[in-house]
């Protein structure tokens, strides 16, 4: 259940996602 956001940044975006919405931006 990942966004087309995330998909575009990569996998770190994704253990983002999973993390929280916290931090849900990744460089």
């Amino acid at each position: 259940d990942v966004p087309d956001d995330a998909t575009a940044v990569g996998v770190p975006a994704k253990v983002v996602r999973i993390k929280g919405e916290k931090v849900r931006r990744s460089e």
